[in-house]
Parts: C-alpha cells; structure tokens; sequence
C-alpha cells in the first residue's frame, strides 16, 4: 500500500512540472483535432489526448494528458493569451509557441501553445 501511494504522489510531482503543449493534428484524410501532450510524452503523433475531435474552440473543456493526469481545462480563447488550470486551480500561463511536428505517415500536429 505504501509503494503504492508513493507512486502516485512521486506521479503527481513529476506532472507539477511538466509542460503541457496544445496544437491542432491533421491527419492525411484532411480530418483535425485538438490534441494536447506533455514533454514527458515520449512521442507527441501517438501520445498525443484529445481535446476535441475537430478544429473547434479547445477553451472550455476538461481533458486529461499522459493518461489519467488531469482533467486539465484551458480558459481564455480569443482573448490575450490562454490559461491552463488543472482539477480547478491555477497551473500555468500559456505562451504561443508555433512549432511542426511531422509524423510518420503524414500527419501532423502544428504545436500552437506551450503551458510551463
């Protein structure tokens, strides 16, 4: 029981610190989501969560990252800048950090924000 309880809270820790990245994935048939990974996701194009399964407003709805680690939320679409909060509370400002990142097979995910 303890090593078990030790692995969560050491879980939650190494999440505390983790950066959580949110972009659209396109995949070959045009088709695009909302997605969102952290930078202990061994590989964002097959580690990715959804956030939401189209090219829509991703501000607003709870989702979990590397498993079960959240939900997370973002808040402030189409204002100056987007906040990530987590179970309700404050976790980081999000900054616009526009990256590609081409997968095998030829999906892609254009990275759009960096949450530290």
């Amino acid at each position: 029981m303890k090593s078990t309880i030790a692995a969560q809270v050491l879980a939650l820790a190494s999440l505390a610190n983790a950066t959580v990245f949110v972009g659209i994935r396109t995949r070959t048939d045009g088709a695009q989501s909302q997605v969102a990974w952290t930078n202990g996701t061994p590989d964002p194009c097959s580690g990715f969560s959804p956030i939401v399964n189209s090219n829509s407003n991703p501000c607003g709805r709870d989702f979990f990252v590397d498993g079960d680690n959240g939900p997370f939320r973002l808040e402030g679409c189409g204002g100056n800048g987007l906040t990530l909060f987590r179970t309700g509370q404050f976790n980081s400002n999000c900054k616009y950090d526009k990256q590609t990142i081409n997968c095998d097979g030829g999906a892609t995910i254009e990275q759009d924000w960096n949450c530290a």
